[in-house]
C-alpha cells in the first residue's frame, strides 16, 4: 500500500467484498480478457513495426549477420525456397522480439512501484506528459503549416522524444521526483518545456 492512499487497491477491495460469488468470477474473467486482448494487440502492433519497418531494413548492418545467417540457412533447409524462409525468419524475429519486450515490461515493474505515490493512473499520465508534446506539436504544425515535410517531422519527433526523456529522466534520477520543485527549470509547464 501506498503512503498516499489506497487507490490502488480500491477497486480490488470492491470486487473481493462487495461483489457476490458468481459475479466476481465474471468480473475475473472480464479483466483477464480485457488484459489479454490489450497486450496482444501492442505485443503484435510493436512486432510488426520493428520487423517490417526496422528489422528488414537493417538486417544486413546489423552485427549479429552470423547468427542471422545460420538462422537463415536453418529455416531454409526445412522450408525449401528462399520466399518461404524469409517469411518463417520474419516470423521468428517478431517472435524473439515480442519475448523481448515482456522481460522489458517485467523488469520495469519496479520502476514503476518505485514512483512516488505508487499509483499507476499517475505514472502513466507523468510519462505521457513527457512524450506526447512533440507528438502533438507535429500533428498540429502538419496540418496547419504546408511547409512541413517528412523529415522535419521525424527530425522533430526524435529531437522531441530524447528531451522528454531527458527531462524526465532529471527528475526522477537528479531532483528525486516531484518532491523538489523548487528548481526553475522544474516550475515550467510539462507542456511549454516540450514546445
Amino acid at each position: 500500500m501506498s503512503r498516499s492512499g489506497c487507490t490502488n487497491l480500491a477497486f480490488v477491495m470492491l470486487v473481493t467484498e462487495k461483489m457476490p460469488e458468481g459475479v466476481r468470477g465474471l468480473m475475473l474473467a472480464v479483466l483477464l480478457a480485457a488484459l489479454m486482448s490489450s497486450l496482444s494487440s501492442i505485443f503484435n502492433s510493436a512486432s510488426t513495426l520493428f520487423t517490417m519497418d526496422l528489422y528488414t531494413r537493417m538486417r544486413f548492418n546489423m552485427l549479429i549477420l552470423h547468427i542471422l545467417k545460420i538462422v537463415e540457412s536453418t529455416v531454409i533447409r526445412l522450408h525449401g525456397n528462399r520466399k518461404s524462409a524469409k517469411d518463417a525468419e520474419l516470423l521468428i524475429v517478431g517472435k524473439v522480439f515480442v519475448i523481448i519486450m515482456v522481460l522489458v515490461s517485467t523488469l520495469w515493474i519496479p520502476i514503476i512501484t518505485a514512483y512516488p505515490g505508487a499509483e499507476l493512473f499517475n505514472y502513466i499520465q507523468s510519462t505521457t506528459s513527457y512524450l506526447a508534446p512533440p507528438i502533438c506539436a507535429v500533428f498540429l504544425l502538419a496540418v496547419f503549416w504546408p511547409r512541413c515535410n517528412e523529415p522535419g517531422a521525424f527530425w522533430a519527433l526524435a529531437f522531441g522524444i530524447v528531451i522528454g526523456m531527458a527531462r524526465y529522466g532529471s527528475i526522477r534520477v537528479l531532483l528525486d521526483g516531484p518532491k523538489k520543485r523548487n528548481n526553475a527549470y522544474c516550475r515550467i509547464g510539462h507542456v511549454l518545456q516540450h514546445t
